[in-house]
């Protein structure tokens, strides 16, 4: 990103001094970003509004943490990526509790309506399907339109690693939607 280096400096020198525009500066700067990633993520914009709250929330407790990170925004993709996986747990525990097994059986979801295999699948679907680790490269490659340096610097991986997650996944969505089922896929 253009101005990255000069965004970064003033964000660390703004929470070196404990003065809480640190907080505005990097939400102005890298917020869309974020946004756009964990919708992606996630597949829905309100769960994305809520991890990047969260995220938000978590560096207002503690705006001294910004100090830490080499890469600020890969830093903050790492982080908001831990928020998303946090709200997906919490999401899947909750649901594990209120699903009835009559209707899990029946291919409907609790509230009566078709599951993911009783009809075609929406591309939405399909990517909230893959693996986390392969919906994260996906999304920052697609949405953000991200290289595979940057989506590894963004997450924490090797470039090669983001390159076969992105091929396994592509394999995967390519075999939902001839209606082949990838190995290992449900």
């Amino acid at each position: 990103m253009p101005g990255e280096v000069g965004i970064a400096a003033e964000v660390r020198d703004l929470a070196r001094r404990g003065d809480p525009a640190c907080l505005e500066r990097l939400y102005d700067a890298h917020a869309p970003a974020l946004h756009r990633f964990l919708s992606a993520f996630l597949g829905e914009a309100g769960d994305a509004d809520e991890a990047l709250q969260r995220l938000f929330v978590r560096l207002a407790r503690n705006p001294r943490r910004l100090l830490r990170a080499r890469r600020l925004d890969a830093w903050l993709f790492l982080r908001a990526r831990g928020e998303a996986l946090d709200l997906l747990r919490e999401r899947r525990r909750r649901r594990a509790r209120f699903v009835p097994l009559d209707a899990a059986a029946g291919g409907q979801t609790a509230d009566g309506r078709p599951g993911p295999s009783a009809g075609a699948v929406t591309a939405a679907e399909a990517l909230a399907r893959l693996p986390e680790a392969q919906r994260a490269v996906v999304a920052l490659k697609v949405f953000e339109g991200c290289t595979f340096a940057e989506t590894a610097a963004r997450l924490g991986i090797r470039s090669n690693t983001a390159a076969s997650r992105y091929r396994y996944a592509m394999e995967r969505l390519k075999a939902w939607f001839t209606e082949e089922k990838p190995d290992g896929c449900a």
